[in-house]
């Protein structure tokens, strides 16, 4: 089954492929941090879920060649990217496109699952916290990393953007959530998984790596003006947001930061 569209996935362009591939080597997102404890044993059913360009895959079945390792994404430009770059690598894996509310799996197939900076995309958890722990195997296990305060947690004196980005908060509760690290935990306890285990690191940037977040902000909000004109009524507002936000990222003195939230817990074996 094709996975259905939604309404609020708004980078599905052939661009975002090599944008994730850059990203990947910034001091922010490491995967090997995020993976730290997190290892995928021989025989092991692996899902990188929302997987984009595929690093995480490829990174798995790189070093556990022995695991059965997929990978999805909602985008089926992603996936076919995604594959096509495994094949250049030699590295065999499987990608298939799927919403991550309606994984396109049979129930109890993975041993691990890793959901890394997808979390924010969404409003509404219940169906996704049960995807999740329909396809895993019981003992399995559920890592979900995300960013809290995506280019929001910013210090500026711009009064014009405080106010637009009060609007921005209570707008774009409909569409994304730039805080939704802050509510991971909570969403593993509800869905029922147990041995929940979380921590939480400020990520500053300064020097090199403000530069480079800058550039990937910049490079997003070029495709989210659709999505910011819905919030702010006019092209020419949302604009001025987009520019004004990044301005204030690069003066001197302002400063940017997130909270990385990477959470594990492991589904009940009975």
């Amino acid at each position: 089954m094709k996975a259905k569209k939604s309404e609020t996935y708004i980078f599905d362009y052939e661009q975002e492929f090599e944008r994730l591939e850059r990203q990947a080597g910034f001091t922010a997102y490491q995967l090997s941090e995020e993976l730290t404890g997190f290892e995928v044993e021989s025989g092991e059913v692996f899902l990188d879920a929302g997987c984009g360009s595929g690093l995480a895959a490829r990174h798995v079945a790189k070093i556990q060649p022995s695991a059965i390792v997929e990978g999805c994404d909602f985008s089926a430009i992603r996936v076919k990217q995604a594959q096509n770059r495994a094949s250049k690598e030699r590295i065999n894996l499987r990608f298939f496109e799927s919403d991550l509310q309606n994984i396109q799996s049979e129930d109890n197939r993975y041993d691990k699952i890793f959901c890394r900076y997808v979390f924010w995309t969404f409003t509404k958890f219940d169906k996704l916290m049960s995807e999740f722990m329909r396809v895993l195997k019981p003992g399995g296990t559920l890592l979900v990393v995300d960013f809290d305060g995506y280019f929001t947690n910013l210090d500026h004196q711009n009064s014009w953007l405080l106010e637009a980005m009060d609007e921005f908060r209570v707008k774009s509760k409909t569409r994304i959530d730039a805080f939704v690290g802050r509510k991971i935990p909570r969403l593993f306890h509800n869905a029922k998984f147990e041995k929940i285990d979380w921590k939480v690191r400020a990520v500053p940037f300064q020097g090199k790596d403000l530069i480079d977040e800058l550039g990937m902000i910049e490079e997003r909000f070029g495709f989210m003006i659709p999505m910011l004109v819905d919030f702010f009524g006019t092209e020419k507002k949302a604009r001025e947001f987009a520019s004004a936000v990044c301005k204030e990222i690069a003066t001197p003195g302002n400063s940017l930061f997130y909270n990385k939230f990477i959470v594990k817990g492991t589904k009940p074996k009975s």
